[in-house]
């Protein structure tokens, strides 16, 4: 595989290009809930990867909701906040019926907080495309300089 010096050396312009992403940063889904009071809403939603300030904020937010040690709280509140807090900064402009009830019934919750970390596994790669055979290759490999299977960082 020729690298950047060995492509201005030869004068060629055929760089490999990179795999694209099996999604964007920007994922669009649709939702239909069925309220307690009968009523039936529906949406369109779209979900962003969160950069590492929505990270940090989605960290600060789930601290917030918990108002306490979060070590102290049940497991499953812990759950229900990381997801209100993931789906607060990762959905983008969801209709008022969404946070209404994202806060009151865990069903919902937790089925759009599986659809938003689905967006992520697709977008880094963690899950193997629909399809695919084999085993897939680890996206991020670690090792020791000098064993088998390690990069030399300078090569």
């Amino acid at each position: 595989m020729p690298n950047q010096f060995d492509i201005i050396r030869e004068g060629s312009t055929s760089v490999p290009k990179p795999a694209p992403p099996l999604a964007g940063r920007e994922h669009t889904f649709s939702v239909e809930y069925d309220a307690p009071g009968g009523q039936t809403h529906r949406a369109s939603l779209t979900s962003r990867i969160a950069d590492a300030d929505a990270r940090a904020r989605i960290s600060r937010g789930a601290a917030m909701l918990a108002a306490g040690p979060w070590e102290a709280l049940p497991t499953g509140s812990q759950g229900r906040f990381w997801a209100l807090a993931n789906l607060s900064l990762r959905l983008i402009e969801p209709p008022e019926w969404v946070a209404v009830w994202c806060g009151q019934d865990d069903a919902l919750l937790f089925a759009l907080y599986e659809e938003v970390e689905r967006h992520d596994r697709l977008y880094f790669r963690a899950d193997p495309p629909e399809g695919s055979q084999g085993e897939a290759r680890p996206r991020v490999r670690v090792a020791p300089a000098g064993l088998a299977g390690a990069s030399s960082g300078g090569q």
